[in-house]
């Protein structure tokens, strides 16, 4: 039975690893066999407004709790099924680590949702300037992995299973939001 469970593992696995087509902004770098997102720059739709008031409106560094249930187990005597929960608190803190004339440099962190069971956070540094905004050391952990050991913080692969098209999206709603607030 372990062989057939390895084997399926397997075959799953390989099916999430197919890599995805992304932007010509989003610049990718190795990360372990295949590749991940290292930065993405979009453009910013206003150069007007108060760059450092509408970053600190708009992006969250708030911390984020992240678990699993991998250490679960069924006694070996009495058949009853123990779960324990093994839960990390990570993050949060200043929201704006820099400002200029340059640009602001802030740190935060947004979720998106891959289905109802499934929120993933994404952390990450991000530069504004007049007219760019370029997000980097990207990194995403699922809330809750199940039975899988949660082992953090990750950067976001540029395959499908990692799901870099929604984390990308959730940047750009920061973007669209930040602009918004310059605009008004």
């Amino acid at each position: 039975m372990k062989p057939l469970s390895f084997l399926l593992v397997i075959i799953l696995t390989g099916c999430a690893h197919n890599p995805v087509s992304l932007s010509q902004d989003v610049t990718l770098v190795p990360w372990h066999s295949t590749e991940a997102i290292g930065s993405v720059r979009f453009p910013a739709d206003s150069d007007s407004g108060d760059v450092e008031f509408c970053v600190a409106k708009n992006v969250v560094n708030s911390s984020v709790t992240f678990s699993d249930s991998a250490n679960s187990f069924f006694g070996a005597f009495t058949g009853n099924y123990y779960q324990t929960t093994d839960s990390e608190t990570s993050g949060g803190g200043s929201v704006i680590q820099h400002a200029s004339e340059k640009g602001v440099i802030a740190v935060g962190v947004t979720s998106y949702e891959v289905s109802s069971l499934i929120k993933r956070f994404v952390r990450f540094k991000l530069t504004a300037k007049p007219r760019q905004y370029e997000f980097e050391n990207i990194e995403q952990v699922q809330a809750n992995s199940g039975a899988a050991p949660n082992t953090g913080f990750q950067p976001v692969g540029a395959f499908t299973g990692a799901n870099p098209d929604l984390a990308l999206e959730a940047l750009e709603k920061i973007v669209a939001d930040i602009d918004r607030c310059r605009e008004s």
